[in-house]
């Protein structure tokens, strides 16, 4: 009996110890490769929407500053923890929550492993964690510094069928309220490190507007704003109405190169001016042709 309880304590031993070395493996070498100074440096995140909607190359002549941008289509919350993790101190941080971030069901989850957030991420029961470690086991480089953004058309691209975002949208898989609250924790760690933050709202075509509009998930979206506003001491929500006759979405909620040009110079115009307020610019009231 002695015999098998030191067999079982030696196995929990070598077991422990393997995940005590590899974890610490892990954030020692996702460090090394994704360490970035604060100092003249723009960092941001987002989905696919951030990734269209941001120019990356006009930011940097605008502003002068180096740009690393982690922003990755399918992107969730498990992607938005790794970053607020990962950023440095009194970073200049660009963020872009979407709805479809809070909504989707599978997130891509390929930015890295979150170790210092993993505790509140099981006492939440959230439950995509298992296929983070499964597409994470090496670390990874988070930043890129180019991004290819749509090509102009005259016409509007389908990539999903409007009935896709209905389904999205009317359906509630129990798994949003901890996405809220997972967001909420990552933007109060970018507050403990001083992190000045920017939002931004990007549009979707009007055809999603009666999608959006019927969705009965209107109150959860609405609670997070409310929640996220309250997080900060000094907020201000800023409007931006940028008209053109040049069509500006590539699709239904994507904008193509174009509108993420007129949409980035406008922003990075009124931040030359903040008040250091935590500013959320939000795009022709949410809806962009």
């Amino acid at each position: 009996m002695n015999k098998f309880i030191y067999r079982i304590l030696f196995f929990f031993s070598i077991l422990i110890l393997i995940i005590v070395s590899y974890t610490i493996y892990y954030m020692v070498a996702f460090s090394r490769i994704n360490y970035k100074s604060s100092a003249n440096t723009i960092f941001i995140w987002g989905d696919s929407q951030a990734k269209a909607g941001f120019d990356l190359i006009k930011i940097r002549q605008m502003t002068g500053k180096e740009v690393y941008s982690s922003a990755l289509g399918g992107a969730g919350v498990i992607d938005f923890l790794v970053f607020t993790e990962t950023v440095p101190m009194n970073s200049s941080v660009y963020i872009s929550i979407s709805q479809l971030a809070q909504l989707r069901e599978r997130d891509k989850n390929q930015s890295g492993i979150p170790f210092r957030s993993l505790y509140k991420i099981i006492l939440l029961n959230y439950n995509e964690i298992l296929p983070v470690f499964r597409e994470n086991i090496k670390p990874s480089e988070l930043f890129v510094t180019s991004a290819k953004l749509y090509p102009y058309r005259d016409t509007l691209t389908f990539h999903e069928p409007i009935s896709k975002f209905e389904e999205i949208y009317s359906h509630n898989n129990g798994q949003i309220k901890i996405k809220q609250q997972l967001f909420l924790s990552g933007l109060k760690r970018l507050l403990q490190k001083h992190c000045t933050i920017t939002f931004v709202e990007f549009p979707f075509h009007p055809i999603l507007s009666e999608v959006l509009r019927n969705s009965n998930l209107k109150m959860e979206f609405s609670g997070f704003s409310k929640d996220l506003i309250g997080t900060f001491n000094n907020f201000e929500i800023d409007s931006l109405t940028i008209h053109s006759e040049k069509r500006m979405m590539y699709d239904l909620s994507h904008l193509n190169k174009f509108g993420a040009g007129l949409i980035t110079e406008e922003i990075f115009k009124r931040e030359s001016k903040n008040n250091n307020s935590t500013k959320y610019y939000v795009i022709n009231g949410g809806i962009c042709e």
